[in-house]
């Protein structure tokens, strides 16, 4: 049995969470000339190489761009039933006066998640670019901020007359 909710339960309407996300992009080959034309100054810049392994680590998620639209779906459903099996096996140890305020959260968590997630799908028509993406995120609210590691993390640069916040990423060795 999953989790039900009669209608007198009333979710916690104060209760935002929120995901700041932090994305970056690669490209699986340095041969791809559209790639040079577009985001390589022209065919005037450089390619830098990294290994896959150096790059997966807490709490950054490195993966390949899903373009098939049912692998996509696939892709969804996947943080939909792990999201749904976590929030049923959890919920029996969650005292009944709280259980509306779980499947909230949990409901809102699931939602950040497939939202950031969402910068790993792209349409079919640019699967020519072999795109791998590594992306770090973390919720908080108002009652949970961003723990003081991942403010640590946070850097501000300029670019264009605007500030842009980005996280250091330690690359590990050059290849």
């Amino acid at each position: 049995d999953g989790p039900e909710s009669s209608p007198a339960e009333v979710a916690d309407p104060d209760l935002l969470i929120e995901a700041d996300a932090y994305v970056a992009s690669f490209c699986a080959s340095s041969e791809r000339a559209l790639q040079w034309l577009h985001y390589g100054r022209a065919g005037s810049g450089f390619a830098l190489g990294f290994s896959t392994q150096a790059m997966r680590h807490e709490p950054f998620r490195l993966a390949p761009v899903v373009y098939d639209l049912s692998r996509q779906r696939e892709f969804i459903h996947r943080i939909i039933s792990t999201a749904w099996l976590q929030t049923t096996q959890n919920i029996v140890d969650v005292p009944e006066a709280e259980r509306a305020h779980f499947r909230e959260f949990c409901a809102q968590s699931t939602a950040q998640e497939i939202w950031a997630s969402s910068c790993y799908l792209k349409d079919a028509a640019f699967a020519h670019e072999e795109e791998w993406r590594l992306l770090t995120y973390e919720l908080s609210t108002d009652e949970f901020p961003p723990s003081p590691e991942s403010r640590a993390r946070m850097h501000f640069r300029s670019v264009a007359s605007r500030i842009v916040p980005y996280q250091a990423y330690p690359i590990g060795t050059l290849i």
